[in-house]
């Protein structure tokens, strides 16, 4: 007898399905088979009524490394699809039409797709595998994004197929792709990767800092064990505590962790992300790891988020606003357009900072939370570099 898809309920629920399990196999002789999540299990091993399992039976499954499952799917689909034109050429019926093409072409394309994002400076298959975790649907699904995007240009598809050789998709296009997927727009609600700089104007004190802020906290406090003595959980009022400390406001900081739940960059103790309450037990995800990096490390990233941000500055809404009204709109995502939108970011952040460091100062005269905010001037200094490297590359040098 198997009780299929239990770990895919709360944490209240699997442990009852658990006392179900339990009652059944007393009330008839059979085997039961209980899925549980990971979490579910490792955080109550030791507690009723995971406490009574047997020991021998209990089997851990671990998912292989994406890559290897995502390649013996496609050699799947080729060999499928080879089996499939035997008598002709493979075809697909659109709005436009039909399109037909050999294995050999679908070959070549998913391979330029695997290479770029699990070859090529394994720049997508950080943020992939990061944003999945340990779930290898959630990552097909981020595969399948990426190979429908429209920001995969006909240039891209055709060098590869001309050349027949292993052609790799620039950085830029890997980050545009999975930073906007089919959006003219970068739209943190919408994309895989959220805005972690995006906050309410309605808000009592809006903040662009809070989301970062947050898993900042959290991934600062992972190696400590919470109220229950587990790794990592902390009890959301400790977190919210230190937070209203510098200027936060509690119901945003609820608000905001219930929104990174849901995004899968907060895992809370009892697994749902519908309701948080002040005693409720929080991690980090790796996910929430993977936007910490890209936020720290990545101008793509920060540049996108700067036509996504409320900002109470109207000469940065008025440059944002010529920016992405270029045409034609491929000219707006330039490199050099790009940095130059992560810099007004940085800077009205910076200025945002000076005012809280401001306020703060008055009434916090020590204070840790350098541990956990976010380094703008190492940024700064970054998206300089990157700029001047820019720049240089277009410098005429005077003939000798």
């Amino acid at each position: 007898m198997g009780l299929d898809n239990c770990d895919k309920r709360n944490r209240d629920e699997q442990l009852l399905m658990f006392q179900v399990a339990k009652w059944v196999q007393h009330e008839v002789r059979c085997l039961v088979i209980l899925p549980l999540r990971l979490e579910t299990f490792e955080n109550h091993r030791n507690e009723p009524p995971l406490d009574t399992a047997l020991k021998d039976l209990i089997f851990r499954i671990e998912p292989p490394p994406f890559q290897e499952v995502l390649t013996k799917r496609l050699r799947l689909v080729l060999a499928t699809a080879k089996i499939d034109s035997s008598s002709g050429p493979l075809t697909y019926q659109m709005s436009g039409g039909t399109v037909m093409l050999s294995p050999d072409k679908l070959e070549r394309y998913l391979r330029m797709m695997m290479g770029s994002l699990f070859e090529y400076e394994r720049y997508g298959r950080r943020i992939i595998v990061g944003l999945a975790g340990r779930d290898t649907r959630r990552a097909f699904e981020i595969f399948l994004e990426f190979c429908r995007s429209g920001y995969i240009s006909e240039a891209d598809i055709f060098q590869s197929q001309a050349t027949g050789e292993h052609q790799f998709l620039s950085k830029a296009v890997i980050s545009r792709v999975l930073l906007r997927t089919n959006r003219r727009f970068y739209d943190g609600d919408e994309s895989f990767v959220k805005n972690l700089f995006q906050c309410d104007p309605a808000s009592e004190s809006p903040d662009p800092f809070l989301r970062y802020n947050i898993l900042s906290w959290l991934r600062h406090h992972r190696m400590g064990r919470g109220p229950s003595g587990i790794r990592g959980y902390h009890r959301l009022q400790s977190l919210a505590s230190d937070l209203v400390a510098h200027g936060a406001n509690f119901e945003s900081v609820l608000e905001q962790c219930q929104y990174l739940a849901r995004a899968g960059c907060i895992l809370s103790e009892h697994l749902r992300s519908d309701s948080f309450s002040p005693d409720d037990l929080i991690a980090i995800t790796p996910a929430g790891q993977v936007h910490l990096q890209l936020a720290q490390n990545d101008q793509h990233y920060l540049g996108a988020c700067a036509e996504d941000c409320w900002m109470a500055d109207a000469n940065f809404a008025y440059n944002m606003q010529r920016r992405m009204a270029i045409t034609p709109y491929w000219k707006s995502l330039a490199w050099h357009i790009t940095l130059d939108s992560a810099w007004d970011l940085v800077g009205y952040l910076k200025t945002v900072r000076n005012k809280q460091l401001a306020y703060d100062g008055r009434f916090l005269a020590q204070s840790d939370r350098d541990r956990w905010q976010i380094n703008l001037d190492i940024i700064t200094n970054d998206i300089e570099r990157e700029i001047l490297n820019d720049r240089a590359k277009y410098h005429i040098r005077p003939s000798t």
